[in-house]
C-alpha cells in the first residue's frame, strides 16, 4: 500500500481488489445488452447486403455466366 511504501518498509502488502460476483454479474449483463444494441445496426446492414449480393457469393452468378457463355451470341445480345 502507499503507507508501507512511504514508511520505507521492505514488506509489500496487497489489497484484495476483487469485485463481488453479484455486482460483476449485473455489469456483465449490462455490457452484453449494450453490445447487442450496438451490433443491431451493423447486423441489419450486413443482412441487406446478403439479400442483394448472396447470389454472387454462393456461386449462382458464376454458374449463370458460364451457362450463358456456352452458347454463341450476337453483338446485340451482349
Amino acid at each position: 500500500t502507499v503507507h508501507s511504501w512511504l514508511g520505507g518498509g521492505n514488506t509489500v502488502t496487497y489489497t484484495d481488489a476483487k469485485i463481488a460476483p453479484h455486482i460483476l454479474d449485473v455489469y456483465k449483463q449490462r455490457l452484453k445488452e449494450a453490445v447487442m444494441r450496438l451490433f443491431e445496426g451493423p447486423k441489419q446492414h450486413l443482412n441487406s447486403f446478403m439479400e442483394r449480393y448472396n447470389y454472387i457469393v454462393n456461386g449462382e452468378a458464376l454458374a449463370e455466366i458460364k451457362e450463358y457463355m456456352k452458347d454463341k451470341h450476337t453483338f446485340a445480345e451482349y
